[in-house]
């Protein structure tokens, strides 16, 4: 079942990867701004069932002055996307947290902006299984409630490496 098809599958996880400045944030408040509206996103063949809610957990952008002008101005409805800055550690009591923001709000999409600035301050980003339990409470609570977990992902600033190894 997918959000967006191809790009974001319901009960999933979908990274969003890119380098600093490029508008990642500024995609993934599109997206929310859309589902808020039941408007179709890009390329959708099917109309979607309605409007739809979305959590924002962000540290990227100011609310006030940045992410609430900006849904503004692309239209969004603000009551369906609940933004919060908070910086949550994605540990037991983080997800607890994050669960019951699920839980309440019943959001089609959960956006984590970026999945770095959550991490708990033991986990290193780049030990596949340090991150393993992670990814799977997400890919969990995705499948638990029926929504998409898009993450935003930063690309190093070396470009020494092609793109699909510079995530962090």
């Amino acid at each position: 079942d997918w959000l967006w098809e191809p790009r974001i599958a319901r009960q999933r996880i979908t990274i969003l990867d890119g380098d600093p400045g490029v508008g990642k944030s500024f995609i993934t408040q599109a997206i929310a701004a859309t589902l808020s509206r039941g408007d179709l996103l890009p390329e959708m063949r099917e109309t979607p069932k309605g409007p739809a809610n979305s959590i924002l957990l962000t540290v990227e952008d100011d609310l006030a002055n940045v992410v609430r002008p900006r849904l503004d101005q692309m239209g969004a409805v603000t009551d369906r996307i609940f933004a919060d800055d908070q910086l949550l550690s994605l540990d037991e009591n983080g997800f607890n947290t994050l669960r019951a923001m699920v839980e309440e709000k019943r959001p089609a999409l959960v956006i984590i902006d970026p999945i770095v600035a959550y991490l708990p301050k033991n986990v290193d980003m780049n030990k596949a299984n340090e991150v393993r339990t992670i990814m799977a409470e997400l890919a969990q609570l995705a499948r638990q409630y029926d929504c998409a977990i898009l993450l935003v992902r930063h690309l190093a600033k070396s470009g020494a490496n092609r793109a699909i190894h510079r995530g962090y």
